[in-house]
């Protein structure tokens, strides 16, 4: 589920796709010619502003199916919605295209937990299920590529007993 703070907010967000492309043209054209006229802002800071009136009919349900939904992530541009499934058959990561309204199955994973996450540019995603890791491109999860991992504890009991003993007797007194 997802509540739209402004009703500019859920208007964009309604728009079909080629209602979005060609208001995505405008605001370019608009920026550009705003662009040559004034400097730009060096103002980082935006105030979030919360239009009260009517809130319960800007939330809108963002997947189809009703699931245990264990993760779930936006792309940078808010197109596509990414999530995770579990199951009695096991975890399922879904793509929702928010513009057509699709859902699209890209891997199936073994029973267990899993999780995933999505990088900075979205191009990558990179799973986690059971012991193992892998990355794969958004475009073909299902070719996964394992990462392979070697995590070496080296243990120090005398100096680990030396800490405990230092740092309980600096609590005690």
């Amino acid at each position: 589920m997802a509540t739209f703070l402004t009703q500019d907010a859920y208007d964009k967000f309604t728009l079909s796709k080629e209602e979005y492309e060609l208001a995505k043209e405008i605001r370019e054209a608009n920026e550009k010619k705003d662009g040559e006229s004034d400097e730009k802002k060096t103002d980082t800071t935006k105030t979030v502003k919360i239009d009260w009136q009517d809130l319960d009919d800007r939330t809108v349900r963002l997947t189809r199916n009703s699931a245990d939904i264990t993760s779930a992530v936006l792309n940078e541009d808010n197109s596509k919605l990414y999530f995770m499934i579990r199951h009695a058959g096991g975890n399922e990561l879904w793509e929702r295209d928010l513009r057509e309204s699709q859902d699209k199955l890209l891997k199936k994973m073994g029973g267990g937990n899993a999780s995933f996450v999505l990088s900075k540019d979205g191009k990558t995603l990179v799973f986690q299920s059971g012991n193992s890791l892998s990355y794969a491109d958004v475009s073909s999860p299902e070719k996964g590529k394992p990462i392979s991992l070697e995590a070496v504890m080296e243990l120090k009991p005398t100096a680990e007993r030396d800490y405990m003993f230092e740092h309980s007797w600096r609590q005690i007194n």
